[in-house]
């Protein structure tokens, strides 16, 4: 049980590994805040052994369980900077909050594992490894399926992010659950050959190689000139400027009793920007703490005439509230100001023409409060907890030729919702925004974690990626998913940089946009059921004699 937990913590760690990069040892590939493909398939082939081994169905549930707890305890643990910084809750207890978080997220893996193990398909030695593989390969992208999925999801940590560099280029075809599934089966089949080499005396070593072989693949990748371009779906739309600003505010002075200096670094910022200085100016998710009819109107009037100076659009992300006592709601918005609005609106209110995009995609704990979990809720300090989720099919911000769909904060983690937002779009986004704070998280691997993923999201989708944040990483993300500029993290200044929008639909926008990820669980479940229902029924007594 030591040696599957310590695999947990090894696993998550090289999907992002968090310690400092050691001098002489970058060889190794441990680079500060970067994945560790071949450290982390290592790790699941040695768990997956190790899973083998159990004899019952109970001893594989708790095994898979132990395994998962541990991964996503290593994987989820900057959750607790937030909650003993800015919650207020001492260090114990949120440390047992994100463990008992971690054990129930858990029980995914613990139970479709266990349904494989004692009598399952992965248990059973005659059955070939390969087919085993196939199992548990099933197995595991079910569990994840439904780990994205309890408590609006939180898919953090999954296998596919950590193969960017090597199998990333698949991404517009599969997306990186495809990559992922991949990736789980090969170590899966390895560890399975492995297990039958040992174990079975009359298992040749031959039969080693093509799974060896097949892990060969999965840590080198193939010869980049034979890989999918995704410029093969998707056309130019142009080239245009962007400005995104990165305050690098405190939360305690960002969300204090006076927020008013963080709201004016950006006022002032925004002011002093030289014209002509870009199409696009864009400030992070909540970058103006204040409701929007408790803004001053001279704040207002300001940005509108810095906009008019400019000649540029101001993508602004504020919390806005309607209605009063009882009845107040609140939302987590981005509003657009571009030149020569209308100054006949009254403060705080927007012409009918302007744009405003509302986050749909709210954030357990922090902007939505799960049913029964109000008294958990209630021990934090953390301002403005329960929101009103916008529409999934709201408006694209249309600007300089350019259609951008707008994501707030870890929107842009779930690939198979922004793919239906596409096909849901009356007129398909050439660019995606992601306004985020993560001040809320520190200098963990929460930073680099998100920009890991947002990498993956422009490759799947085709289509650049325009990150304005507090505290990092504030960057412009090319279609082929490479950071083409990015600010230090937790600094303070402005990224000026082109983009180039794109038009067309890569494969997995044309399957996840239509389905979702529905078809990964469909075909997930069909799996196992028909391999159990071909190993109960084919006549391999013979064979396992003969072996």
């Amino acid at each position: 049980m030591l040696w599957l937990g310590l695999l947990g913590w090894l696993f998550a760690w090289a999907w992002m590994w968090p310690f400092a990069t050691v001098d002489g040892l970058s060889f190794l590939g441990l680079t500060h805040h970067q994945p560790a493909p071949w450290l982390q398939s290592i790790c699941l082939v040695a768990a997956l052994v190790t899973l083998l081994r159990a004899t019952t169905t109970r001893s594989a549930f708790y095994l898979a369980w132990w395994f998962a707890t541990n991964w996503l305890l290593a994987t989820n643990w900057w959750l607790t900077y937030s909650m003993t910084v800015y919650g207020g809750l001492p260090p114990v207890l949120a440390g047992l909050a994100v463990l008992a978080l971690s054990a129930a997220l858990g029980l995914y893996m613990g139970v479709c594992m266990g349904m494989l193990a004692n009598g399952g398909v992965w248990s059973r030695s005659r059955v070939a490894p390969v087919w085993r593989a196939l199992a548990v390969m099933a197995a595991w992208v079910l569990a994840e399926w439904l780990r994205a999925k309890w408590l609006t999801g939180f898919p953090w940590g999954e296998v596919g992010y950590a193969h960017l560099a090597t199998w990333g280029w698949l991404a517009p075809v599969v997306g990186s659950v495809g990559v992922g599934a991949a990736a789980v089966f090969i170590c899966a089949w390895l560890a399975a050959s492995i297990h039958q080499w040992t174990t079975t005396p009359r298992t040749r070593l031959m039969s080693m190689g093509p799974p060896l072989a097949g892990f060969a693949l999965l840590l080198f990748g193939i010869p980049s000139d034979s890989r999918i371009d995704p410029a093969r779906w998707t056309q130019a739309a142009g080239v245009n400027q962007v400005a995104l600003l990165q305050g690098n505010i405190g939360q305690a002075e960002k969300f204090g009793a006076d927020a008013l200096p963080a709201m004016t670094w950006y006022t002032q910022t925004i002011a002093a920007l030289p014209s002509a200085t870009a199409d696009l100016v864009i400030t992070p998710e909540t970058a103006f703490p204040y409701t929007q009819n408790a803004i001053p109107a001279n704040v207002w009037a300001g940005l509108q005439d810095a906009s008019d100076a400019q000649d540029a659009a101001l993508l602004l992300g504020l919390p806005t509230e309607k209605g009063r006592g009882k009845q107040v709601t609140f939302r987590n918005e981005a509003w657009a100001l571009t030149p020569n609005e209308s100054s006949d609106n009254a403060p705080g209110q927007l012409p009918a023409s302007a744009y405003r995009y509302a986050k749909t995609h709210l954030v357990p704990f922090g902007e939505l409060v799960p049913p029964g979990f109000q008294w958990f809720t209630d021990q934090l300090s953390i301002p403005l907890t329960s929101f009103e989720r916008g529409g999934l099919t709201q408006p694209t911000f249309d600007w300089r030729g350019q259609r951008h769909a707008v994501t707030i904060c870890y929107e842009d983690v779930f690939g198979d919702e922004l793919a239906q937002r596409m096909l849901l779009s009356a007129q398909m986004p050439t660019a995606w925004i992601n306004m985020s704070n993560l001040a809320w998280f520190g200098a963990t691997t929460a930073v680099p974690a998100h920009l890991l993923m947002a990498r993956w999201r422009a490759l799947e989708l085709g289509r650049p990626m325009l990150r304005a944040t507090n505290t990092g990483a504030t960057a412009v993300i090319g279609y082929r998913g490479d950071v083409q500029a990015v600010l230090p993290f937790q600094s303070r200044g402005i990224l000026r940089a082109p983009y180039e929008g794109r038009e067309g639909v890569t494969p997995y926008v044309a399957w996840a946009g239509q389905w979702g990820h529905r078809p990964v669980w469909v075909l997930s479940l069909a799996t196992l059921v028909l391999l159990q229902l071909v190993v109960r029924l084919w006549p391999l007594r013979g064979r396992d004699q003969r072996s």
